[in-house]
């Protein structure tokens, strides 16, 4: 009879505990391809690779995109923001105007401050920073 302190083959997996495993590696590896989908791309190459390698009038000179200017195929690229949400922001500057503020993108139906948030560092309004300035008084406060 076999000493019990030392087994002579490897253990034997049950089918649920097989499954489990393969279960958790798969969400491993979708959070994985979410993160690195979210988080990883620069919002410029990205935009010029959609107008077939050739620079675009969307693109301003410091690599971002100018909400007032974009297509809706450049929001589509953009994290957070697919084919119909970029269609509606394209919808809504047609119809009320162009954007004073990236900030202003909050107007548009399915726009909430995380979206803000994630695209912040990769659109702006021409003219203007697309950052908000650090320090500076609040003008509503005034």
């Amino acid at each position: 009879m076999p000493d019990a302190s030392h087994p002579t083959s490897a253990p034997e997996f049950t089918r649920p505990e097989i499954v489990a495993t393969i279960i958790l590696a798969l969400a491993m590896l979708g959070s994985m391809f979410w993160y690195y989908r979210v988080h990883s791309r620069p919002a410029s190459v990205e935009v010029v690779r959609a107008n077939g390698g050739r620079p675009t009038a969307a693109i301003a000179r410091d690599d971002k995109l100018d909400i007032n200017r974009a297509e809706w195929q450049h929001f589509a690229l953009l994290p957070r923001i697919g084919e119909k949400l970029g269609r509606r922001i394209v919808e809504f500057r047609a119809a009320n105007g162009p954007f004073e503020s990236v900030d202003d993108l909050t107007r548009v139906p399915g726009i909430g401050q995380t979206v803000i948030d994630a695209i912040r560092p990769f659109v702006k309004v021409a003219g203007q920073t697309s950052e908000p300035v650090k320090g500076a008084p609040d003008s509503a406060a005034h």
